[in-house]
Protein backbone atom coordinates (compact mmCIF):
# COMPACT_ATOMS: atom_id res chain seq x y z
CA UNK A 1 0.00 0.00 0.00
CA UNK A 2 1.51 3.27 -1.06
CA UNK A 3 -1.03 5.96 -1.83
CA UNK A 4 -2.97 6.19 1.46
CA UNK A 5 0.04 6.67 3.81
CA UNK A 6 1.68 8.93 1.23
CA UNK A 7 -1.31 11.24 0.99
CA UNK A 8 -2.10 11.23 4.71
CA UNK A 9 1.44 11.90 5.91
CA UNK A 10 2.60 14.18 3.07
CA UNK A 11 5.39 11.77 2.01
CA UNK A 12 7.36 12.01 5.27
CA UNK A 13 5.90 8.97 7.04
CA UNK A 14 4.06 10.76 9.78
CA UNK A 15 5.35 11.26 13.31
CA UNK A 16 8.69 9.48 13.71
CA UNK A 17 8.18 7.70 10.35
CA UNK A 18 5.69 5.27 11.91
CA UNK A 19 3.70 4.84 8.69
CA UNK A 20 6.66 4.82 6.27
CA UNK A 21 6.31 2.12 3.61
CA UNK A 22 9.09 0.60 1.52
CA UNK A 23 8.10 2.60 -1.56
CA UNK A 24 8.03 5.84 0.41
CA UNK A 25 11.51 4.98 1.70
CA UNK A 26 12.64 4.32 -1.88
CA UNK A 27 11.18 7.61 -3.10
CA UNK A 28 13.16 9.53 -0.47
CA UNK A 29 16.40 8.17 -1.94
CA UNK A 30 15.28 8.97 -5.47
CA UNK A 31 14.35 12.56 -4.55
CA UNK A 32 17.73 13.10 -2.89
CA UNK A 33 19.46 11.67 -6.01
CA UNK A 34 21.03 8.84 -4.01
CA UNK A 35 20.68 6.36 -6.85
CA UNK A 36 22.98 3.70 -5.38
CA UNK A 37 20.83 3.11 -2.32
CA UNK A 38 17.65 3.41 -4.39
CA UNK A 39 18.97 0.77 -6.79
CA UNK A 40 19.84 -1.58 -3.92
CA UNK A 41 16.38 -1.18 -2.38
CA UNK A 42 14.81 -1.82 -5.79
CA UNK A 43 16.76 -5.05 -6.28
CA UNK A 44 15.84 -6.32 -2.80
CA UNK A 45 12.20 -5.42 -3.43
CA UNK A 46 12.28 -7.27 -6.77
CA UNK A 47 13.80 -10.40 -5.19
CA UNK A 48 11.22 -10.42 -2.38
CA UNK A 49 8.40 -10.01 -4.89
CA UNK A 50 9.76 -12.82 -7.08
CA UNK A 51 10.17 -15.20 -4.12
CA UNK A 52 6.68 -14.51 -2.82
CA UNK A 53 5.24 -14.96 -6.31
CA UNK A 54 6.94 -18.36 -6.69
CA UNK A 55 5.76 -19.47 -3.24
CA UNK A 56 2.17 -18.48 -3.98
CA UNK A 57 2.34 -20.13 -7.40
CA UNK A 58 3.63 -23.37 -5.88
CA UNK A 59 0.92 -23.29 -3.21
CA UNK A 60 -1.83 -23.18 -5.83
CA UNK A 61 -0.52 -26.00 -8.02
CA UNK A 62 -2.39 -29.22 -7.42
CA UNK A 63 0.09 -31.86 -6.19
CA UNK A 64 -1.25 -34.78 -8.26
CA UNK A 65 -1.43 -32.93 -11.55
CA UNK A 66 1.50 -32.97 -13.93
CA UNK A 67 2.05 -30.43 -16.65
CA UNK A 68 1.02 -31.59 -20.11
CA UNK A 69 3.84 -31.92 -22.62
CA UNK A 70 3.27 -30.52 -26.07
Amino acid sequence: MFDVPDVLTRTDGGPNRTSMTVLMYLNQFLKSKNYGDAGAISVVLFILTALLSVLIFMAFIKPGRKEEKR
